[in-house]
């Protein structure tokens, strides 16, 4: 049985600070699995604000949907992003570039991720 919840963030800084509350109200993750649900939450929201081209009266849809023991993460920004963990390559920076380690960090916690349609997916176990 699923089980679902869902929060509309605005385009805003402050939405991933708001999201990783969210998912603190969510009963029964444990303490690890928790930190590990938020910080995909932050670097998927964060991803959303900087990459999506998102305007002020845009939005960010995240929902958390539990299937047995995973739980799966939406974050919804009506970008164009498509990928997968499967085939996804990382680009190569200097040293002194600054970011694009947010779907590193995601690859690293989740089970798998895909992009498609403005919706990222990640599948934690929980």
């Amino acid at each position: 049985m699923e089980t679902a919840v869902e929060l509309d963030l605005p385009v805003d800084r402050t939405s991933v600070r708001e999201a990783r509350r969210f998912v603190a109200s969510i009963d029964g993750l444990a303490a690890d699995r928790l930190a590990d649900t938020q910080l995909v939450v932050s670097e998927l929201v964060t991803n959303a604000l900087e990459h999506a081209g998102l305007g002020p009266a845009d939005s960010i849809g995240l929902r958390l949907s539990r299937l047995g023991t995973r739980l799966r993460i939406d974050v919804d920004d009506a970008g164009s992003f498509t990928a997968d963990s499967d085939t996804f390559a990382y680009p190569r920076h200097g040293r002194h570039h600054r970011g694009g380690r947010g779907l590193r960090v995601v690859q690293s916690l989740a089970v798998h991720w895909q992009a498609a349609d403005g919706r990222v997916t990640a599948w934690l176990d929980v």
